[in-house]
């Protein structure tokens, strides 16, 4: 007699499955506590010391100076030396795969976790950026560099790395990988590809652009 099809399936990766199910919906709730930058810098923060700061964009991404002075006030308000930038047009895959990952209202505060961010811009001081060996005016990184860059610059600002959400700052033509331009995404992340990369593929399709609705 055959077995039917889910005997064949080993249960390591049923309770993946089962798991991922169930944290895309504490992801959603999570995307709640991300904070949003406003458009410009709030006038009670005067004008904001651009000085001491880089932002590191992948190839492809063009933020404005209105995003990246929003940013460094942001930044220098909550005390925090690097600051990963989440586009509004962010794909939900990418988008709801992080906050699997992260939660915002304890990232912060956790100084063992591991450095999460979207790919696409990172803000650092250049205190942090030479400490992490980095040099900002290198040739500029993919979206995979990006985030194994971001997983470096954490572990030399533990307790003063956050994120948030740009308006101002849009994906431009980088859309959701796929294959094994994903598969190296998550490598870079330090994660598994292979029924990770699968399963949140499949159970996102219906919920694109989930950051333009959060700040709008």
């Amino acid at each position: 007699m055959t077995p039917p099809p889910l005997a064949r399936v080993p249960w390591t990766s049923v309770l993946l499955l089962a798991a991922l199910g169930a944290g895309t919906v504490r992801a959603r709730r999570r995307l709640r506590s991300i904070p949003v930058l406003p458009p410009t810098p709030p006038a009670a923060a005067g004008v904001p010391r651009a000085a001491g700061w880089r932002l590191l964009t992948a190839r492809g991404i063009e933020p404005d100076a209105a995003t990246f002075l929003a940013a460094c006030a942001y930044a220098e308000g909550e005390g925090l030396r690097v600051l990963d930038l989440l586009p509004a047009d962010l794909p939900a895959e990418r988008a709801l795969g992080l906050l699997r990952l992260v939660d915002p209202a304890r990232y912060r505060q956790d100084r063992l976790a591991a450095g999460r961010g979207a790919g696409f811009a990172v803000l650092a001081t250049e205190e942090v950026l030479a400490r992490a060996g980095v040099d900002p005016g290198g040739p500029r990184p993919d979206p995979v560099e990006l985030l194994a860059l971001t997983r470096r610059l954490k572990e030399y600002a533990a307790d003063a790395t956050g994120l948030a959400i740009a308006p101002g700052l849009s994906c431009g033509g980088l859309g959701e990988p796929a294959g094994p331009a994903r598969a190296a995404e998550l490598r870079a992340q330090g994660l598994p590809p292979g029924a990770l990369a699968a399963a949140q593929l499949g159970g996102l399709a219906p919920a694109p652009r989930v950051l333009r609705a959060r700040h709008s």
